[in-house]
């Protein structure tokens, strides 16, 4: 039911216009932390598609981001999303997220460039891949991350210099982020073709158990 609630929604959105908020599956948000996001995605002032994970602080959302407030137009705010299926979408321009490894390889795999905000562990190192590999730019003042980092003033920055405003020609900037993360989202899937890297390298690797254990 949630997955096609958010197909659905996103169906309804202009192609590249959506901002996706997720914080993998163990990221929980403070109850500042929630209110500096939704301040963003607020002076943003881009649809939203925003899963909040179960333990979250979601009683600190201000009134107009909770269920019954929230305008169909303006957003949709979940508990879980496919974010497979919602990254592939045609109508998602961004992806805020905590780096995580899977969601960082997800976001290059469907062309979708990142707002990084790592929180721990090596998230840090992921989100400073991202911004090696040119598709993405950090969402917070510190790579350090961690609960507290998330500030709204640093967000709205961040998801200017991916999207833009409304009704203003794309910077350079924009032009080459978007361009590299096409690129890469081709490169990873060059990489499991029948003949790509990937492949080849997890055929070498079965050959070699298959001889250990012959």
């Amino acid at each position: 039911e949630s997955q096609q609630r958010c197909l659905q929604w996103l169906d309804k959105q202009e192609a590249k216009s959506v901002v996706y908020v997720a914080f993998g599956s163990a990221g929980f948000l403070s109850g500042e932390e929630i209110r500096e996001m939704a301040m963003a995605l607020e002076i943003f002032g881009r649809p939203f598609l925003w899963a909040i994970r179960d333990g979250s602080a979601t009683d600190s959302l201000p009134e107009n981001f909770r269920s019954g407030y929230l305008p169909a137009e303006k957003g949709l705010i979940v508990s879980w999303a496919p974010q497979r299926h919602v990254l592939e979408h045609k109508s998602v321009g961004v992806f805020v997220s905590h780096c995580g490894w899977n969601s960082t390889l997800e976001s290059a795999w469907s062309g979708v460039p990142m707002v990084g905000c790592p929180r721990v562990s090596e998230q840090n190192t992921n989100m400073w891949l991202a911004q090696e590999w040119g598709i993405g730019v950090p969402g917070v003042d510190t790579m350090m991350g961690g609960v507290g980092s998330l500030r709204s003033a640093t967000l709205v920055n961040a998801l200017r210099s991916v999207m833009g405003k409304v009704g203003v020609e794309e910077s350079l900037t924009q032009v080459k982020l978007r361009k590299k993360v096409v690129e890469l989202a081709a490169v990873a899937r060059a990489a499991i073709s029948p003949s790509g890297t990937s492949t080849q390298a997890f055929q070498e690797f079965v050959d070699d158990l298959l001889e250990v254990k012959c």
